[in-house]
């Protein structure tokens, strides 16, 4: 009996272990089958966002916009082209960095008295244009091309006779009539520095050698003075400007216009 007994508790306990395996069996199965369904799913949205890499990298290849593309490729196109559209004012300026330019105007207006009138424009302009464009410092220092242009029309009072003409401003052609406007190149040549001792630093140079060659208004150069230098902001009459040995004695060796080829050469030192 007590044999029966114990046969009917193993077999009890028995089917109780396979039905646990069985319920632990079937908790597997509807696991997998949750593990296949999301791994599908991420697999639809792989290949959903491989089309979308796809798509992209083919709108990519060519600047063009076209509705058909992502938007974000298209919000990404149009910000290139506004940097490149902002790039080119920007290249712009740093191309004309260092340009320096000078520009002006002066009028006169005169009347004699007396019985000094004589066939004579009373009222003249004259109009200054100056340019100059760096070279960089390739010869360590400054190295420029510089350029101005002059018009005017008018001759002022200047026929009248006298030791001095009483309008250095009046600019005009002498083989042309004083009513007639006229321009004319009076400047163009290059400057340059050197530093020395050539081949050292010459951010640290005291000495340099500076040269000058073209057509150029020697005055620039020589004969320099603060009071009496410049007819158009300072005295009228050529005595007061210059020497007026050169100017009024008309011995300077220039043109009619007070320019003349030239080359101007200079050593600097500035030790002390």
């Amino acid at each position: 009996m007590r044999r029966l007994v114990g046969c009917v508790t193993a077999l009890a306990l028995q089917l109780g272990a396979t039905g646990a395996a069985l319920a632990q069996d079937d908790a597997t199965a509807a696991r997998l089958q949750q593990l296949e369904k999301r791994n599908a799913e991420l697999e639809q949205r792989l290949r959903k966002l491989e089309g979308v890499t796809e798509h992209v990298q083919k709108s990519l290849e060519t600047d063009k916009i076209s509705e058909n593309e992502p938007e974000l490729v298209s919000r990404l196109k149009a910000v290139e082209l506004q940097t490149l559209a902002m790039q080119k004012p920007i290249r712009t300026v740093e191309d004309l960095d260092g340009v320096s330019t000078a520009i002006s105007f002066t009028t006169v207006a005169q009347a004699p008295r007396g019985d000094l009138t004589r066939e004579a424009s009373q009222l003249n302009y004259r109009g200054d244009l100056s340019v100059s464009v760096p070279l960089g410092n390739s010869l360590g220092g400054d190295n420029q091309l510089f350029a101005s242009f002059r018009l005017g029309q008018g001759s002022g009072l200047n026929g009248m006779s006298a030791f001095s003409k009483p309008n250095a401003a009046a600019f005009r052609v002498l083989s042309t009539t004083p009513d007639d406007s006229v321009a004319v190149l009076g400047q163009v040549g290059y400057r340059g520095r050197v530093a020395l001792p050539i081949g050292g630093f010459p951010a640290h140079s005291r000495e340099a050698f500076e040269f000058a060659f073209g057509k150029m208004d020697p005055f620039a150069f020589f004969d320099q003075n603060a009071a009496a230098n410049d007819e158009s902001k300072q005295f009228l009459n050529t005595a007061f400007v210059h020497n007026p040995l050169l100017d009024a004695g008309g011995d300077m060796g220039v043109d009619a216009n007070c320019f003349s080829p030239g080359l101007w050469l200079s050593y600097v030192n500035e030790r002390n």
